[in-house]
C-alpha cells in the first residue's frame, strides 16, 4: 500500500466522500432541525393561532371593500364549544399609526386585545401592568408598550403614567414589555407594538384598511386578525386542533384563514427527520459501495502482484486464516484511513456554511461514529472476497507465478 500511495489515495476517496457527505449532511440536518424545533417550542406546543389571511382569487373593485377572516362570532364559539383551554383572545391589528410623546415620535403598530394575550403569547412585563378586564370593559384609553417602542418614544425617561397621543386621542402607559427575543409566535415584531384593549381599538380606530398596491387602491374589513388559543395541558392539543378546525369550517365556505399548530408541526417535523435520514443513509450507502468497491478492486490487483509473496508464506507454513487476515487488515486500513480524511472533511464542511450562510450546523457524536463505524465495515466486507482468494492459492503454482 505504501509503494502506491497515489493508487491507494484515489482507492479510498469514494470512501471519503461518502463519510464527508454523511458527516455534513447530518450536521447541516441537525442543526436546521434543531433551529426549526426551538421555534416551535419558543412558540409552545400548547398553543394554537388562527390567522386572517386573504381568499385566493378574490378581489374588490372600486369603492367595495374585501371582507374576509375570523370573526368574533368564531372566537366565541371556540370558548363556548372547545374543552380544556387555558386562555382565548382574538386580536385587531393597525398597522403603521403615529404616536406622539412630547416632542418625539414613532410609527408603530396598534394591537387591539385582551388581558389573555400576553399569557398566550408570552409577553412578559418590565414595568406596570399588561391590559386588565376593566380596561376592556369600559373600553379605557390605556396602552401597554413594546420594548422598542417604549424607547423610541420617550428615550431614558420613565412611560410609566405618561400619555402619549396619535390622531384617535391621548392614551395613558400603564406598563411597559420586556423586549421579545427573535422568535415570536406573532407576524409583527412585538417590541415594535403597542397594545391598547380590544373595545379601545374598536371604538377609537377606523376598521376599513386602505392598502395601496402598485398604484391602486383596494380596502379591507376584518372583524379579527388573529385568534390565539393555548390549552390547558398540551395533551389536549389534537383533540382542540381538531374541534377547532371542524368549527372554523362550518361558519367559512372559503379558505381565509390559516391554521397554525405547533404541536401538529413538531409530529410533522420527526416524520420529516425520519425520511431524511432514510434518503441520507441511501446516498451514504451508494457511496460507500462505490468505495468498496474500488477496494475490493485494489486489493484484487494487490492479490495478484503479490502472488509469489503469497506462495513463499505460504510454503513456509502460513495458515489460511493469516492470509486473510493480512489482506482484511489491509482492506480496512485503508477503508479507515479513507473514513478518517472523510470525517475531517465532513467537519470542515458544516464550519464553513456556518461562516458564509450563518446557518446553524450541529455534529453529533453518532454523526462522527457512525460513518466511521461503517467505513470500517466497508473494509471488511469488501475485503474478504480477495483475501480468501489470496488464500486459496496453491504454494506451488504462486511459486511459479513471475
Amino acid at each position: 500500500l505504501l509503494l502506491h500511495k497515489l493508487r491507494s489515495f484515489l482507492t479510498i476517496l469514494g470512501v471519503v466522500f461518502g463519510v464527508a457527505s454523511v458527516v455534513s449532511m447530518l450536521a447541516i440536518g441537525e442543526g436546521l432541525s434543531r433551529n426549526a424545533r426551538d421555534q416551535l417550542l419558543r412558540f409552545g406546543p400548547d398553543r394554537l393561532v388562527i390567522r386572517s389571511t386573504q381568499p385566493a382569487n378574490s378581489t374588490a373593485s372600486g369603492g367595495d371593500i374585501l371582507i374576509y377572516g375570523v370573526t368574533q362570532q368564531d372566537l366565541d364559539r371556540i370558548q363556548r364549544l372547545v374543552p380544556n383551554l387555558a386562555s382565548i383572545a382574538g386580536t385587531y391589528e393597525i398597522d403603521k399609526r403615529e404616536f406622539w410623546a412630547g416632542e418625539r415620535v414613532a410609527e408603530v403598530r396598534v394591537v387591539g386585545t385582551t388581558p389573555a394575550f400576553a399569557d398566550i403569547h408570552r409577553l412578559e412585563i418590565a414595568s406596570g401592568r399588561f391590559l386588565a378586564m376593566p380596561d376592556e370593559d369600559q373600553a379605557a384609553d390605556v396602552v401597554v408598550l413594546g420594548a422598542a417602542a417604549a424607547k423610541r418614544l420617550f428615550a431614558h425617561h420613565e412611560p410609566l403614567g405618561q400619555s402619549i397621543k396619535s390622531t384617535s386621542g391621548y392614551f395613558k402607559v400603564v406598563g411597559v414589555l420586556v423586549e421579545h427575543g427573535e422568535q415570536s409566535s406573532m407576524e409583527y415584531d412585538p417590541n415594535e407594538a403597542i397594545y391598547v384593549p380590544f373595545t379601545t381599538v374598536k371604538a377609537r380606530f377606523e376598521n376599513v384598511a386602505r392598502i395601496v398596491e402598485g398604484g391602486a387602491k383596494r380596502y379591507e374589513k376584518l372583524d379579527l386578525h388573529q385568534i390565539g388559543l393555548r390549552a390547558s395541558d398540551v395533551h389536549y392539543m389534537p383533540e382542540i386542533a381538531n374541534m377547532v378546525r371542524k368549527l372554523i369550517a362550518t361558519t367559512h365556505r372559503k379558505q381565509d384563514y390559516q391554521l397554525m399548530v405547533p404541536f401538529e408541526l413538531l409530529r410533522q417535523m420527526d416524520r420529516t427527520k425520519k425520511v431524511f435520514n432514510a434518503v441520507l443513509g441511501s446516498i451514504a450507502g451508494i457511496s460507500l459501495l462505490v468505495g468498496g468497491i474500488g477496494i475490493m478492486n485494489i486489493m484484487l490487483a494487490s492479490v495478484m502482484e503479490r502472488t509469489r509473496e503469497i506462495g513463499i508464506r505460504r510454503a513456509l507454513g502460513a495458515r489460511r486464516r493469516s492470509i486473510i487476515a493480512q489482506f482484511v487488515t489491509e482492506s480496512m486500513l485503508l477503508s479507515t484511513v479513507g473514513g478518517l480524511i472523510g470525517i475531517g472533511v465532513g467537519v470542515c464542511i458544516p464550519a464553513i456554511v456556518t461562516r458564509i450562510a450563518n446557518v446553524q450546523t450541529v455534529i453529533t457524536p453518532w454523526a462522527i461514529a457512525l460513518p466511521l463505524g461503517i467505513s470500517v465495515l466497508t473494509g471488511v466486507m469488501f475485503g474478504v472476497y480477495p483475501a480468501r482468494r489470496a488464500a486459496c492459492m496453491q504454494p506451488v503454482e504462486a511459486l511459479r507465478h513471475t
